[in-house]
């Protein structure tokens, strides 16, 4: 992999289980191993941060300037249109959130690319299996939050998911988008605003700024509440649910799957329960506690 390119992610402490799950597989992929690695820490404790220094990791604070308290996945989310200044010295940034996980290093290298050629790559929610309907509600009650000029370049664009990107450092899409986000969080006067608000802000950019962008398949950043997974014959893989069932290159464990095995249907029609983890591997209490930060219908 390239060295100009760094990983960076977050967590608080009751998602560390699922940050684990990311880091090992980042690890696991030679081409990834030596890569620098950025965790936000959201609240974690300092068994959790020693581990993460042990991997290689280099924790940092997220920064919040708004003059209210809020939980620190707040804080890290509006630190996120900050990621260059906060870890500076790189030609790329790949974020990707503690739910999801690399199963394909071609994946990681593909948003590298793309993001250096074009300044930002994301993947937006379509795919011929996804609930359009479901996600188009969603979004649209959500943009509600952010004014008529925001209902109004949104409506009828597909929306971009933030789980998963990468932008160049030197991509003018990082101060339009900040200009953005602080502009609302220093008005905001509600937690859904607050949570919404970094990637609404960037659906913006894209849209309503016309920053160019590259849109990667939806195997890139793989929205698995909304259409779960296949998985190979041997339940070692994850696979895109339409032929010719290609492995999924990003797996993004959104809402209720991160808890638990879920069933899973094989190309041959054979059904296997497994989590959607990285190896499969079981979350303590099967991630049955972890809390849903999202929307219940986003």
């Amino acid at each position: 992999m390239n060295e100009d390119l760094a990983i960076v992610t977050g967590s608080d402490s009751v998602y560390f289980g699922l940050l684990r799950g990311l880091v090992r597989a980042i690890r696991a992929m030679p081409a990834l191993a030596d890569t620098p690695l950025y965790v936000f820490d959201a609240g974690l404790v300092q068994q959790q941060r020693d581990w993460l220094t042990r991997q290689g990791a280099t924790i940092a604070q997220p920064r919040w300037e708004f003059g209210r308290a809020v939980p620190g996945f707040i804080a890290m989310l509006a630190t996120r249109p900050r990621i260059p200044e906060s870890f500076p010295g790189h030609g790329a940034y790949f974020w990707i959130d503690a739910d999801a996980w690399p199963q394909q290093v071609k994946a990681v290298e593909t948003y590298r690319r793309a993001a250096l050629a074009k300044g930002f790559a994301v993947t937006p929610e379509i795919h011929p299996t996804y609930n359009a309907r479901e996600l188009g509600a969603a979004r649209r009650r959500i943009h509600g939050w952010f004014g008529p000029e925001t209902v109004s370049a949104l409506d009828g664009t597909a929306p971009i998911n933030l789980g998963v990107f990468a932008g160049a450092a030197g991509a003018p899409h990082w101060s339009v988008w900040r200009r953005r986000v602080d502009r609302w969080l220093g008005a905001s006067t509600s937690q859904q605003i607050d949570f919404n608000a970094d990637q609404t802000a960037f659906n913006m950019v894209v849209h309503a700024d016309r920053l160019a962008t590259e849109f990667l398949p939806a195997r890139f950043n793989w929205i698995c509440h909304t259409s779960p997974p296949m998985v190979s014959e041997d339940g070692a893989t994850l696979l895109e649910p339409v032929a010719p069932y290609e492995p999924l290159g990003i797996v993004h464990m959104t809402l209720w799957t991160k808890k638990g095995p879920q069933p899973l249907v094989t190309p041959s029609g054979k059904t296997i329960s497994r989590p959607l983890t990285y190896a499969a591997e079981p979350l303590p209490d099967s991630g049955a506690t972890l809390p849903d930060y999202a929307l219940p219908d986003v």
